[in-house]
């Protein structure tokens, strides 16, 4: 869900970003960035044991998710949206962080006969997927979509509000060759994993569990407004 390497170099100034800095963390459909994975799990960092204990040394024991710090140690920002992914996962930054740790597990264990491989829990914010179609709508994937599929995204490439509108186009317009390219750079990824992990034993193996628990949290709700929806063919909006 995060690694340290990209929680220190992230870039979550909304304002320059919608002045066209360039970010690896997910740009959502309603003109946000993904500042947090919205989950409960931003807490399980040891560079907040400290924070938290302090906190709380006079009160009473519970689960470290309810006590959460004022300030986590990386600046992460949590808040209204969706629980997803903070990062992009076709960001070639991303791509390296997390292809990088497999090829390190790789090497360090391969050389144990009880070492099969490894497993991505996709939870809804696990980082290898955008976890949900309101996600990934950044100037990264979208120049690369349109040079990688020839479909040109109508949308002003410097309007502060271009990520909403390219979900509209997107999803609205040319909804199916979206999820298809999507589909098969998520795919592209996992088979470059595997080759990364391979490099410590020939027959390690990768796996993806799909794990449904708190699943509706992709889904957008009544709050985030019409934007989060998309027509039926009757006109009708639906989520």
């Amino acid at each position: 869900m995060r690694l340290g390497s990209l929680l220190e170099k992230m870039n979550i100034d909304l304002g320059a970003i919608k002045g066209g800095a360039d970010t690896f963390n997910n740009m959502l459909w309603n003109n946000t960035v993904q500042s947090s994975t919205n989950d409960w799990t931003p807490i399980y960092n040891v560079r907040n044991f400290t924070t938290l204990a302090q906190q709380n040394k006079d009160k009473r024991a519970l689960e470290p998710w309810s006590q959460s710090p004022s300030r986590f140690a990386y600046g992460e920002v949590g808040g209204p949206g969706l629980a997803s992914p903070m990062f992009n996962p076709l960001h070639p930054t991303v791509q390296e962080a997390i292809i990088g740790l497999a090829r390190e597990i790789g090497q360090r264990y391969g050389s144990y006969p009880a070492f099969k491989g490894i497993s991505f829990n996709m939870f809804a914010s696990a980082m290898p997927w955008f976890g949900s179609i309101h996600s990934g709508y950044d100037d990264y994937s979208v120049s690369l979509f349109q040079k990688e599929t020839g479909v040109e995204v109508l949308v002003d490439p410097k309007a502060p509000d271009r990520f909403l509108q390219r979900y509209e186009f997107l999803t609205f317009v040319c909804r199916p060759a979206w999820v298809e390219w999507r589909c098969r750079k998520i795919r592209d990824l996992f088979r470059r994993i595997r080759a990364a992990l391979a490099e410590g034993r020939a027959d390690l193996r990768v796996t993806i569990t799909l794990w449904d628990e708190n699943i509706h949290q992709c889904l957008p709700r009544p709050e985030d407004g019409p934007a989060a929806r998309r027509p039926a063919v009757d006109g009708r909006y639906v989520p």
